[in-house]
């Protein structure tokens, strides 16, 4: 831990032990020492290597508090090809998540090859750190998992965003915890009535999934119009697992 202003020969350091690591924890806590985000700028700043942590393959970010999330935009450093699981925590002490909205667009960009993507957060109607997760979801093409919390689809968007996920051939595992009421309502008119149905062979390769639904007619649907081999299979009705 660097409790000082950076020296210049941290920096050989850095570089020597950051190749070493494969996965990176990101997390503060009120009751620990805060990074402040200068460090994060001297980080991303840092020439002649743009991220010194070339081989991390895993970074998990915990941002249960407004001292950690004003780092977010200078995080994006960290982000590189062979990054296959990001995973973005977002505390209730938040204010806002416009500074954690802006890091969403550099994951598609510079995380190409992400596998796994979890994001959740407990804090209610955000609209623009919603519709960042989705956009960028869109952009994502070799994801296996997706796990999205109580994340919920802007108006317009739900549609979509499951139609990119049904044409996902490496998505092998869904996690859903908000769905619109009304199944039969979401997005185009190609994906109604059976949004995850299994026209033109939608999820050829999904195998564990679980949705927050409202009602056992959604379910119903749902089921009729999916023909997998499931391995994990879990519905849950107004947050309550049936």
């Amino acid at each position: 831990m660097i409790v000082r202003k950076l020296l210049p020969t941290d920096w050989p350091r850095l570089e020597y032990y950051a190749r070493k690591i494969r996965k990176l924890t990101v997390q503060n806590f009120e009751s620990r020492a805060t990074v402040h985000k200068s460090f994060f700028i001297a980080l991303a700043t840092y020439r002649p290597v743009r991220n010194p942590f070339q081989n991390l393959q895993q970074i998990i970010m915990g941002l249960p508090h407004s001292l950690a999330y004003k780092s977010a935009p200078y995080m994006d450093f960290l982000l590189g090809p062979n990054i296959s699981r990001v995973v973005i925590g977002v505390g209730p002490l938040l204010p806002e998540l416009s500074h954690v909205s802006l890091l969403l667009p550099s994951v598609p960009r510079l995380c190409p090859n992400l596998q796994g993507l979890y994001v959740n957060t407990r804090l209610p109607n955000n609209l623009d750190f919603e519709r960042a997760v989705f956009q960028s979801i869109c952009s994502l093409h070799s994801l296996r998992t997706l796990y999205l919390g109580t994340l919920k689809p802007p108006d317009g968007m739900i549609g979509h965003v499951l139609h990119h996920l049904r044409s996902m051939t490496s998505l092998e595992a869904l996690y859903l915890l908000y769905i619109p009421t009304e199944i039969q309502a979401l997005g185009e008119p190609d994906l109604i009535p059976s949004p995850f149905g299994m026209v033109n062979h939608g999820f050829p390769k999904l195998r564990n999934l679980s949705l927050n639904l409202q009602d056992f007619n959604s379910v119903a649907l749902v089921m009729d119009s999916m023909h997998l081999p499931f391995r994990s299979l879990a519905f849950y009705l107004k947050g309550q697992p049936s």
